[in-house]
């Protein structure tokens, strides 16, 4: 399925339709012949399937109880995510939960059960800074 963006015409597509994928980089707009991925089946890849079935088996069962999904949920609503054509979407308090669950857990971290109480994102940190020179690289 691709996405259109439409003005005068159509101005921008994003996604396959027809064996065509439509995309667009910084150079602009372009289309290319699709290719059908191949599925590796990778320990890499088993595992993360293994920690997204398990993250979607948490948010169903306890500790996890209407409350908490509806703090999920009005976290979600609160929080814009861009799709391929850079327009604002809403997902959902489940997507958000997965989301923000599966780094974790990937890293061994515990997981996030209540929603997030404060909408969007945290502010970075002004101090942040990197420093190099040639000897260290």
């Amino acid at each position: 399925m691709a996405l259109a963006k439409y003005g005068g015409g159509v101005i921008q597509l994003s996604g396959s339709i027809a064996g065509n994928t439509y995309a667009r980089n910084r150079f602009g707009n372009y289309i290319r012949a699709r290719t059908k991925p191949v599925n590796p089946r990778s320990a890499r890849q088993s595992g993360a399937r293994i920690n997204i079935m398990w993250l979607a088996e948490q948010w169903r069962e306890s500790p996890m109880n209407d409350a908490r999904r509806l703090a999920w949920g009005t976290y979600a609503a609160s929080v814009n995510w861009n799709n391929a054509l850079g327009e604002a979407t809403i997902l959902t308090g489940f997507n958000h939960f997965i989301r923000s669950n599966a780094a974790l857990a990937r890293a061994g971290g515990s997981l996030i059960i209540d929603g997030p109480a404060a909408a969007g994102l945290p502010p970075g940190d002004p101090a942040f800074a990197v420093v190099a020179n040639a000897t260290t690289q």
